[in-house]
């Protein structure tokens, strides 16, 4: 593991400004992949502003390119599109193709987010194109990843299973691990919304331990991974174990900082009360999320709002229209970084012979 006071200290040693400088880029690279996000973000800051001092523009250029990224782990979805834009150009201008294949990863994410799947589309396959000219093949994985995300949400789930297993087969064959665990999470997202809950969740535990954090700040993989299993527990009827695994969700996305992951930890909690017969914290809880989401400047797009429908016509006949109304624009004013003492207590609802096991906090 990478140690904030051991990069500093060895980066600290090189006199040479420029060196410095790209030394402490690289190890902030390399630390975000490595899920010690902190520690990246002091590097690469250190490295930006050194770089900006002597005009070194290919080291700004690729700090940009770190930072947009670490934003886009942060849900600060704004820096997530100012510095990948600014970034591009500049790698633009400088014909370095790996750096524009940086770039365009992080804007193709943010551009999916927002819902222009057509733009989205666009950018991955430019970089999937760079990344196999370049024989960057990790790298050509993850855009595989990437279009097989966005062709999910389009409804083409015969492509979207494809697409994922070529990136997962194509990370194996290059020992590129985190490739392999963002394609299979992939797949277990494709399989839950497919119904098919059995293969959604032997998806998800692999891709929950092989994302296990090398520290005490969870990683985005970890965080989503506990909120698609508490999905799997909801749709499977297991009020208690769905309640479990949003929960943990929740308090590793709030560690994480990311409003977007906290939201989908709260709708899949608004999920696990409805099915323990709260329908009124139910619609409190989708009201909450729907705030954080347009707090990130991120709401769902029609074509990812299924759950929230699911979980929304379990809610609203219950408790009436203007019930519902009303609770979810109590949540709407909570912060979702606040406790949530009022759900108490404890879910009574249906369970299922098959519960999902009970995840540990990371």
């Amino acid at each position: 593991m990478l140690h904030q006071t051991g990069a500093l200290e060895l980066c600290q040693s090189i006199d040479d400004a420029g060196a410095r400088a790209r030394a402490e880029w690289f190890l902030g690279f390399v630390a975000c992949d490595l899920g010690n996000l902190s520690v990246s973000e002091e590097l690469v800051n250190r490295a930006l502003r050194t770089a900006r001092a002597i005009s070194d523009r290919w080291c700004v250029a690729a700090a940009l390119s770190t930072r947009a990224k670490q934003a886009m782990l942060r849900g600060d979805l704004a820096e997530v599109e100012r510095s990948g834009a600014q970034s591009l150009e500049m790698f633009s201008a400088l014909g370095d193709r790996w750096g524009q294949l940086q770039s365009t990863e992080w804007l193709g994410a943010l551009a999916r987010i927002r819902g222009d799947y057509q733009r989205a589309t666009g950018l991955h396959r430019d970089g999937l194109r760079m990344a196999e000219e370049l024989g960057l093949w990790p790298q050509a994985a993850d855009q595989l990843s990437w279009l097989g995300r966005i062709a999910m949400h389009l409804g083409d789930y015969a492509q979207a299973r494809d697409l994922h297993e070529r990136a997962m087969r194509l990370a194996a064959r290059h020992s590129y691990t985190p490739g392999e665990t963002f394609a299979e999470f992939g797949l277990g997202l494709l399989a839950r919304r497919e119904g098919r809950l059995d293969a959604a969740e032997a998806h998800l535990r692999s891709v929950l331990e092989r994302s296990r954090p090398f520290g005490a700040m969870p990683g985005v993989g970890v965080t989503l991974s506990l909120v698609e299993l508490g999905f799997v527990a909801e749709q499977r009827g297991d009020a208690t174990g769905a309640q479990t695994l949003h929960l943990d969700g929740l308090a590793a996305s709030r560690k994480l900082g990311d409003l977007r992951a906290m939201a989908l930890a709260l709708e899949g909690l608004a999920g696990a009360r409805a099915l323990a017969g709260y329908h009124g914290q139910a619609a409190r809880l989708l009201g909450m999320a729907d705030a954080a989401r347009r707090s990130a400047g991120a709401p769902l797009p029609p074509a990812e709002q299924g759950d929230i429908d699911r979980i929304t016509a379990m809610v609203r006949p219950t408790v009436g229209e203007e019930a519902f109304a009303s609770e979810f624009a109590v949540g709407a004013n909570l912060d979702p970084h606040d406790a949530l003492g009022w759900m108490s207590p404890p879910p009574r609802g249906p369970r299922s012979r098959r519960r999902v096991r009970r995840s540990s906090h990371p």
